[in-house]
């Protein structure tokens, strides 16, 4: 479903929405400065925080079952929401516009929850700033592309969840922090990037790219672009610290992008060195064999 289709019903809130003051940009930085150096910001606000550096968006619901999982498995929703506003009016987030869409996919899983959506406040990118040592964006995404984001978002915390319950780790790096870079030119931009971590075993790298449209496009770009990537291996191995060229989880809400990936393969001369997996995204929300991931083979023409 392409959002910007949908009618503003479908994405916007007609209750009444909270009024905060405003604050200038040397206000967020004083005020993260305070808040750092007096160690004020507890152990869900860093998680929060964190969380949002790394998805830059998320809903109220996303947000719920993160502060369930690492640190209050008994939490109630209503209370967690209480702690929503008061960071809102803290300006460590920010609140956007609801995404009622999500409910066409089985969102949200939370049952109070209102896909209410949320990003980094101007005190809350401030604070990750001086940690990080590098500056965040506090706005939302296009409208286009606001769904896209947080279903990347879910397929990863979802894939979290998973891997947890069998006793790995899964260490999650954002669209931000996985762009490869050369100088000032984004050579690649996945939509996150995973490392799953088992115990005596080495790192698992994967990089996820998550096709919300209904078309066989992309897949060709997307093959070859990564062709190109892996040529690149004195930026690569650096940035995304690993030796060997990580798999690319394909994931697609619609059959129409896996037929135009295996249609693309097909066209090829010859096969490519990236290892491209697959899965659906209903597949993945159903939890269904999430170690399992399909080889992408070619289809030829007949």
């Amino acid at each position: 479903m392409n959002l910007a289709t949908l009618d503003p019903a479908q994405y916007t809130h007609k209750g009444r929405v909270p009024t905060r003051a405003g604050i200038s940009s040397k206000e967020a930085k004083f005020q993260a400065t305070e808040l750092l150096s007096k160690a004020q910001l507890s152990r869900l606000a860093w998680i929060l925080l964190n969380a949002l550096a790394e998805g830059e968006i998320l809903t109220d619901d996303q947000l719920f079952r993160l502060y369930r999982s690492g640190y209050n498995n008994q939490g109630r929703y209503v209370s967690f929401s209480r702690t929503l506003l008061k960071y809102y009016h803290m300006h460590l987030i920010n609140r956007g516009p609801m995404m009622r869409s999500l409910r066409n996919v089985g969102l949200p899983t939370t049952k109070k929850a209102q896909l209410r959506t949320y990003t980094l406040g101007a005190v809350g990118a401030q604070v990750i700033s001086l940690y990080q040592g590098e500056s965040l964006d506090t706005g939302f995404p296009a409208l286009d592309a606001i769904e896209h984001d947080l279903l990347v978002n879910e397929v990863v915390l979802r894939l979290g969840d998973h891997y947890r319950r069998i006793g790995d780790d899964l260490t999650w790096v954002g669209k931000r922090s996985a762009r490869l870079m050369d100088d000032e030119n984004i050579i690649r931009e996945p939509d996150a990037m995973i490392k799953v971590q088992k115990q005596n075993e080495a790192q698992r790298i994967a990089l996820i790219e998550y096709h919300n449209e209904d078309n066989s496009r992309r897949g060709a770009d997307k093959i070859a672009r990564y062709e190109e990537t892996l040529r690149r291996a004195d930026l690569w191995q650096a940035q995304w610290q690993s030796e060997t060229f990580p798999v690319v989880f394909v994931v697609y809400r619609h059959l129409a992008v896996l037929s135009g990936y295996q249609r693309a393969l097909g066209e090829r001369r010859n096969p490519p060195k990236t290892v491209f997996l697959s899965k659906s995204l209903s597949d993945i929300l159903s939890g269904n064999n999430l170690d399992e991931w399909m080889p992408i083979i070619a289809k030829t023409k007949k």
